[in-house]
């Protein structure tokens, strides 16, 4: 009994999570554009993005969006080199993000 009332908590919670992905696409795809309009030279843009990516990371693999994580993990790796004042690789960043933005997609 309370097996199944835990196992439906954490369907609800898994289910919120999901709802929320929808804007994060939204804020992931908004941020990508303006740091590809501004060349990735939006020190604070990339901040930004570090900032959502970073959290994606950790929340995604936590309700079993392993794939997600995954790839928001790659992001935000290449982010941290970056802050660290290193090259952005822009192409492989935008690709990178292009493909997180899929995976999200492909949840509906």
């Amino acid at each position: 009994m309370i097996t199944r009332d835990v196992d439906k908590q954490i369907a609800e919670l898994t289910r919120q999570y999901k709802k929320t992905l929808t804007d994060r696409h939204r804020e992931i795809t908004a941020l990508k554009q303006q740091l590809e309009e501004s060349d990735w030279k939006d020190s604070a843009l990339v901040h930004q993005l570090y900032q959502l990516i970073h959290k994606l990371a950790g929340s995604a693999g936590s309700y079993g969006f392993d794939k997600i994580s995954e790839v928001a993990i790659d992001i935000d790796s290449q982010i941290k080199t970056y802050k660290v004042g290193n090259g952005l690789d822009k192409e492989k960043m935008s690709t990178d993000l292009h493909r997180l933005l899929e995976q999200i997609n492909s949840l509906d």
